[in-house]
């Protein structure tokens, strides 16, 4: 598969409101493929006064991102294989309490794919004081190690999977017995492990870079939709502004997979960021 078309790339950049089109940095779990050269986009980074390419790392000095190849899950694995720990945000423009607001206080297991190295498990965490199990996902083992080093201690009911986000139904099917929270009336083992609320920050921005990225969506949402408790599940997403375009599609591969979209929801949503939860009908 090759790189974007000057057209797929002015796309994007009109899509992203990005600052150019060389800027293009993927989130984690599905990484855009093509190489990062120079800047990263600044609504994606808490960038404080360092230089647009370089963010602030909590783990003590700045961190350059020229020197990975985000192109690939080796250049991921590179990114999260430091001697220091550190925190990155996407979206900071959307609080991490208004993501929690969203998700059920009732809630015994939510589920936080392409989680990168977010703080955003632990504050879920902390403020259900332990109650509800969260399991953190991505597509970089080295990621996982450093949010287990971070987390894993303090947070029994934490996990922490890898894997591949297009194939969330066959990585939970039989998980009920590994993940701390799952009912324990007995179930089949081709069971999925069912969760209240799945969680999505940034992950379906970097579906949108790629070509045939509905295809790829397409598959996500499908294990997504498998994966949520009928009638109660949730899924929060929070996302470049939505275009009308592509609400349409996550309207239509709803309706296929059954769920139902509330879109752009207003006021959580800002210029550049839309918040989004479909619901789990059937």
């Amino acid at each position: 598969m090759g790189s974007p078309s000057p057209r797929q790339l002015l796309n994007i950049l009109l899509f992203s409101g990005l600052r150019s089109a060389s800027c293009l940095l993927p989130y984690n779990g599905m990484p855009h493929r093509q190489r990062v050269h120079t800047k990263v986009p600044f609504s994606k980074i808490q960038l404080s006064k360092s230089p647009p390419n370089k963010v602030d790392n909590s783990g003590g000095g700045e961190v350059s991102l020229d020197a990975f190849d985000f192109s690939s899950r080796k250049g991921w694995d590179e990114f999260y294989s430091r001697d220091s720990i550190f925190e990155f945000e996407w979206h900071s423009s959307i609080s991490h309490e208004m993501i929690i607001s969203e998700i059920d206080k009732k809630a015994s297991s939510v589920l936080m794919v392409g989680v990168g190295n977010s703080i955003l498990p632990r504050i879920l965490y902390d403020a259900r004081k332990g109650q509800t199990a969260v399991v953190c996902m991505d597509y970089s083992q080295p990621c996982l190690d450093m949010l287990r080093t971070m987390h894993a201690e303090s947070c029994p009911r934490m996990e922490f999977i890898c894997g591949d986000a297009k194939e969330l139904d066959r990585i939970f099917v039989g998980a009920q017995n590994c993940i701390d929270g799952a009912e324990e009336e007995e179930t089949s083992s081709n069971e999925p492990f069912y969760f209240d609320t799945i969680v999505d920050k940034g992950l379906v921005d970097a579906f949108m870079c790629g070509e045939g990225w509905n295809g790829d969506i397409e598959l996500y949402m499908r294990g997504v939709a498998a994966l949520l408790k009928k009638g109660v599940g949730r899924f929060i997403l929070v996302s470049y502004k939505l275009t009308s375009s592509t609400k349409e599609y996550l309207i239509e591969v709803g309706r296929k997979y059954g769920l139902q979209w509330e879109l752009d929801i207003q006021p959580k949503s800002n210029s550049r960021v839309s918040f989004s939860v479909g619901y789990k009908v059937r």
